[in-house]
């Protein structure tokens, strides 16, 4: 499994079509879920950052290896690359940080494991 925390920018006006993103997903948070198995995705989670810069979103992942969602056929993954497209500046390269050091109490990361649908590594 990997984990991974990346930063990507937002296109400069469009800051309230990524909070309509945002909005979507969790409007449609068991459509999202259901996409999680096929990518080997245990945990997603989206933060949004706002400052004199402009607005970014940073994604935390913790997967293994599954399906790309560029090559998923769940309906909101189609919305959820359409908005990618529109609101992720692509001039601007992401930022993506090393993970050195992942704790998780044993239950927990079983759960974990489990839940995205792979052995323990």
């Amino acid at each position: 499994m990997k984990l991974t925390l990346t930063r990507y920018a937002v296109c400069p006006g469009k800051e309230e079509l990524t909070r309509e993103w945002m909005a979507v997903l969790n409007q449609r948070q068991a459509e999202v879920q259901e996409t999680l198995s096929d990518e080997k995705m245990a945990l997603e989670a989206i933060f949004m950052e706002e400052d004199a810069k402009g607005m970014a979103l940073i994604w935390v992942d913790l997967q293994g290896e599954g399906t790309d969602v560029q090559d998923s056929e769940h309906p909101i993954d189609q919305v959820h690359l359409a908005y990618w497209r529109a609101c992720i500046d692509s001039s601007v390269p992401p930022v993506e940080l090393t993970s050195v050091n992942c704790f998780a109490d044993p239950k927990v990361q079983l759960a974990l494991l489990a839940a995205a649908g792979i052995g323990t590594e």
